[in-house]
C-alpha cells in the first residue's frame, strides 16, 4: 500500500503565501507535494528530531530559472507505521533567517499538526 500525503490547514496557508510570491511555480509545487509518496525517501533526514522522521527535500523553481541549490525547501514528516507523509514547512533558501529559525518553525508546525491530529 502506498503512502498517503496528508496536508493540514496550517501548511496549506503557508503554501498559499508562498504561491503568491512564485505564482508560475504553484502548479508544479502542488503536483510535487501530492506525489511526495514517490519521492519521500529522497529527502535528507533533518537532524534534531529523534522521535520523528523529519526530512528535507530540495526543489528547483524552473519557471523562475532557480536551481535546486538556490530554490525551494520542503520539510515533511514521515509516519512509516501509518504509511503517511505530512508536509510541515515550505520556504525558499535565503528567505528564512538562520537554521535556528527554520528549526523553530518546524517545531511550531509539528506541534500544530500533532495538536490537530489529537483533536480528531
Amino acid at each position: 500500500m502506498p503512502f498517503k500525503v496528508c496536508r493540514f490547514p496550517q501548511f496549506d496557508t503557508q503554501l498559499k503565501e508562498f504561491s503568491k510570491k512564485y505564482p508560475l511555480s504553484s502548479i508544479h509545487i502542488n503536483t510535487f507535494i501530492n506525489s511526495l509518496d514517490n519521492y519521500y525517501l529522497k529527502g535528507v533526514v533533518y537532524p534534531g528530531f529523534a522521535n520523528f522522521q523529519v526530512r528535507k527535500i530540495r526543489l528547483a523553481l524552473k519557471e523562475y530559472r532557480i536551481s535546486e541549490r538556490k530554490g525551494l525547501r520542503l520539510i515533511y514528516l514521515v509516519y512509516p507505521e501509518k504509511e503517511m507523509i505530512v508536509p510541515l514547512v515550505i520556504y525558499k533558501k535565503g528567505e528564512v533567517g538562520s537554521e535556528k529559525e527554520v528549526i523553530a518553525q518546524i517545531k511550531h508546525q509539528l506541534k500544530k499538526y500533532l495538536d490537530t491530529k489529537n483533536q480528531m
